[in-house]
């Protein structure tokens, strides 16, 4: 199978080189110009063909230069014919010549061969694979300052499989690619240092690595520095940084940030507040099959939120979140099932959604289901399963789930009535900002069920879920101090 390359950076050495040796004119020289678009350094080697495409370039003259440049051992000539000869440019494709210049001109010294040369091990191009030999000529691409060397040593460090996972290992080569300028190693590094991978937790050093990132162009750190930045406590300043970074992310298909610029639009969060341009973020990264992006698209289309009203359109969006493993779409699909809204009622369809997200954690879609069966409406009143979905959902933190599993023990549904138990679930849904909760722990403490009777106590936690707009809390909180 043909392989993809990076044959840019190796067009514009290869120019310089031949230019050096007066093998170029202006003219061939100014069509090779044409190739210096920069190249994504996701994994460089595979990024070659849209330029290909776009630039409609005379390969076979260009070929035919390189080749005088190789004859005349001009080693950067021959590492570029290599390549030529590796996606057919200008050239046949002939893995075995191009492996075999490769190695003659890591040979002579060239470090990036050595890289290129290591690539063809792996993946088997006119050699046979052979990863260990793969990874030493990465590492002697590496030592001789190709930071595509160290990277792709951080990579096989990181993944393992051909070689034992090092992570520590890993983030050695990483910082040692991001230092000669490759943005996806310092990529690796930054989420090594948020996420604690082969070193020590260091927020400070994780945003350094992904601003360094962000700088060489690659977009992902861009998304990784502003997520690090993005908090609550942050600045007026910082959070302006922040946005500039989730756009400049979101507009080169890092969709994460489109959703995490959506989200700061809908809410006016240090931007203007603009639900019709969250929306056109969230379409843009849905496009893109950011699941997450969908749900939240879906959402708006559900209650009108900078959009007309269509709930066929959100049952459309939810499915194809839920499709892409998004519980929250899926829960939220399963919503409109149990009611009949956008979709034909089918409650063996709401249970299984409901069901499958709460196998995979999801605490809302486990309290949605233990109401299902709490109520008894639509499926048969189970109360032993809807105080295990209960549980569940509060154990994953979902305030609504502690609830209504304080409401089963409180009034004996299921369960023996164990008002100690019952109070100690309302207090943790209150301090979690179920207000239900909190006008229940209201209750307790008015009436001393499960603990200590006290007037003030109650009156505290009606006040508080009252100035929450919780009506009921008001009416409670009216009644205790007339």
């Amino acid at each position: 199978m043909k392989r993809l390359f990076a044959i840019t950076p190796l067009l514009i050495a290869g120019q310089m080189a031949l230019a050096q040796d007066g093998l170029l004119t202006l003219e061939d020289t100014n069509k090779i110009e044409y190739l210096s678009d920069a190249c994504s350094d996701y994994l460089s080697y595979d990024c070659f063909s849209t330029g290909k495409i776009l630039l409609n370039m005379e390969f076979k003259a260009i070929a035919s230069l390189v080749e005088k440049g190789c004859d005349a051992e001009n080693t950067r000539s021959c590492t570029l014919l290599a390549g030529m000869h590796l996606t057919e440019t200008g050239v046949e494709y002939d893995t075995k010549i191009s492996s075999d210049l490769f190695a003659k001109s890591c040979e002579s010294g060239d470090a990036q061969a050595c890289t290129y040369l290591g690539i063809s091990y792996y993946r088997g191009d006119g050699v046979e694979v052979d990863t260990e030999t793969g990874r030493a000529f990465y590492q002697k691409g590496c030592d001789g300052g190709d930071g595509q060397g160290c990277s792709n040593l951080g990579f096989a460090y990181k993944n393992g499989g051909s070689v034992t996972k090092d992570l520590t290992r890993a983030l050695t080569y990483f910082e040692k690619s991001c230092a000669s300028g490759h943005g996806i190693a310092c990529f690796q590094a930054g989420r090594a240092y948020e996420k604690g991978n082969g070193v020590e937790k260091n927020r400070d050093q994780g945003i350094s690595f992904y601003e360094q990132g962000c700088q060489q162009n690659n977009y992902a750190s861009c998304d990784g520095q502003a997520k690090l930045l993005d908090s609550p406590a942050a600045s007026a300043e910082t959070m302006s940084k922040v946005a500039s970074l989730y756009t400049k992310a979101c507009m080169h298909q890092v969709f994460a940030a489109c959703v995490d610029l959506g989200y700061m639009h809908s809410q006016g969060r240090f931007v203007q507040q603009d639900n019709l341009r969250a929306a056109d973020l969230y379409k843009r990264a849905c496009d893109g099959d950011n699941a997450q992006a969908c749900t939240n698209l879906g959402y708006f289309y559900e209650i009108g939120k900078g959009l007309d009203i269509d709930i066929i359109k959100s049952a459309e969006l939810y499915r194809k979140a839920c499709d892409h493993g998004n519980n929250s779409g899926c829960n939220n699909l399963a919503l409109l099932y149990e009611k009949g809204e956008g979709v034909r009622q089918d409650v063996d369809m709401a249970i299984s959604l409901y069901d499958d997200a709460c196998l995979n954690s999801h605490a809302s879609s486990c309290t949605n289901l233990g109401y299902l069966y709490k109520e008894g409406e639509l499926v048969e009143t189970d109360y032993t399963k809807s105080i295990q979905l209960y549980e569940r959902g509060c154990n994953f933190g979902h305030a609504l789930g502690c609830t209504r599993l304080g409401f089963m023990y409180d009034k004996g549904l299921g369960v023996q009535v164990d008002f100690d138990r019952a109070a100690g679930l309302y207090e943790k849904a209150c301090d979690d900002g179920n207000m239900t909760g909190c006008r229940n722990l209201g209750q307790m403490y008015e009436y001393g069920d499960g603990v200590s009777k006290s007037q003030t106590r109650a009156q505290e936690i009606y006040q508080n879920a009252c100035d929450q707009n919780d009506e009921k809390s008001c009416g409670y909180l009216e009644n205790l101090t007339k």
